[in-house]
């Protein structure tokens, strides 16, 4: 098991990518927190976890606060002691309602754009980073997308809140690496539990599946991966090289 005994936190574990990052890990012998703003899916999750012989527990917790973000952290150390994995899977490019335009947008539908897609991420990370500084080791995976690397019109902030998500990932690293702590981002494209990126085509003539980001997720987590820190690692099914049509 490439994951024997490590505790692992998975943010927006409770529903797609999430999920499916937290089932692998768990198959491959992971201690599990679930953490999801719908304690449901959370406790859903850990206990089909549980059902199949893993450890898990659920963690409801809003990561665009702070101070909520903190108190989950006590919680996490209480329960489960110093998480060696975090990966930070909540996010979304809808959740603030329909699609605003720049100049037409609120302040509001800002705040939450940028709030559970960069903020949550920075909060969380800094919650747990010093469960892998004293222990001189960890992984940090941060879930970005292709629109922070070329850009989303009609969704500037999700873009702007991804983009700085990989450019936190690459300074983190720098930051993290004397400890022998690793830290990389994913940016997924077109996955069909997203559902605004699963109706863009790819040059595989398919959209991908959650559980293939997971696959990667597992190989950056594990020991497979420990040469790879401060990457960007994209899995789109190739929709970055270009138009279609070309």
């Amino acid at each position: 098991m490439k994951l024997y005994q490590k505790t692992a936190l998975v943010t927006g574990g409770g529903a797609g990518i999430g999920k499916a990052i937290a089932l692998r890990f768990a198959q491959e012998g992971a201690r599990l927190a679930v953490c999801d703003w719908d304690a449901s899916r959370a406790q859903n999750v850990a206990q089909e976890i549980v059902g199949t012989g893993g450890e898990a527990r659920a963690f409801c917790c809003d990561i665009m606060d702070a101070d909520a973000v903190d108190a989950m952290a006590q919680q996490v150390h209480e329960s489960l002691g110093k998480v060696e994995i975090l990966v930070n899977s909540a996010g979304g490019a809808i959740v603030g309602g329909p699609f605003q335009r720049f100049s037409e947008s609120t302040i509001a539908y800002m705040q939450k754009l940028v709030g559970i897609n960069l903020m949550g991420t920075l909060y969380t990370t800094r919650a747990f980073v010093n469960d892998m500084i004293a222990l001189r080791r960890g992984r940090i995976l941060n879930m970005a997308s292709i629109q922070g690397v070329t850009g989303g019109a009609g969704n500037v902030f999700y873009s702007a809140a991804k983009g700085g998500t990989i450019l936190f990932t690459k300074s983190l690293a720098i930051e993290l690496a004397p400890y022998g702590i690793t830290v990389n981002a994913i940016s997924p494209g077109a996955i069909a539990t997203r559902p605004g990126p699963a109706s863009l085509p790819t040059r595989l003539g398919r959209t991908g599946r959650s559980e293939e980001v997971a696959a990667l997720a597992l190989f950056l987590a594990s020991e497979d991966g420990a040469f790879i820190t401060g990457d960007n690692v994209i899995i789109d099914g190739g929709r970055v090289l270009g138009a279609m049509g070309e």
